[in-house]
């Protein structure tokens, strides 16, 4: 089975990390919500500012357990 480029890797992580931050997993599993970010910030130097920030704020979510409505 042939790998995907990595960039489509990134933006499947960030689809993933968007749906457990709406169904507030990280409220439920903050374990596995952390290794999803972590996950996509390995890859800091070739993601966008924009998926970089938003990985930011979910580990901001995440620290202070916030519950997430989307905004």
């Amino acid at each position: 089975m042939e790998r995907q480029p990595l960039e489509i890797r990134i933006q499947h992580r960030l689809n993933l990390l968007e749906v457990a931050l709406c169904d507030n997993l990280h409220l439920s599993d903050p374990d596995g919500v952390q290794t999803l970010i972590q996950k996509i910030a390995v890859h800091d130097s070739v993601i966008s500012d924009e998926d970089r920030e938003y990985a930011l704020s979910a580990q901001r979510i995440l620290d202070e357990q916030i519950p997430y409505d989307g905004s």
